[in-house]
């Protein structure tokens, strides 16, 4: 059963339970980066977890401050411009 799949409520008003926090698999899926960048994340203190019990959790909040921070370094130091050291490569003679 998928997360859209579960409901609550009686049966006539049944509603889809949306997740409020991520496993650290699951967080890596929906931000397609692996689980080693996700922990490289936590250790480096840009991505906040919750403990609960011996599960790590990610919260929709911290995940969304994560999203927000990388979108705002990619946006100050955006990657260099590769121009061609030799005019043949611009098809140029």
């Amino acid at each position: 059963m998928s997360l859209q799949e579960k409901t609550t409520g009686p049966a006539d008003e049944q509603k889809p339970v949306l997740p409020l926090a991520f496993d650290i698999p699951k967080f890596g899926k929906a931000h397609d980066i692996g689980r080693s960048t996700v922990y490289e994340e936590i250790r480096a203190g840009r991505l906040k977890i919750m403990k609960v019990g011996k599960l790590t959790r990610i919260s929709i909040e911290a995940a969304a401050k994560w999203r927000r921070q990388r979108e705002e370094a990619a946006t100050l130091d955006p990657p260099p411009v590769r121009t061609p050291e030799h005019p043949a490569e611009t098809g140029a003679a």
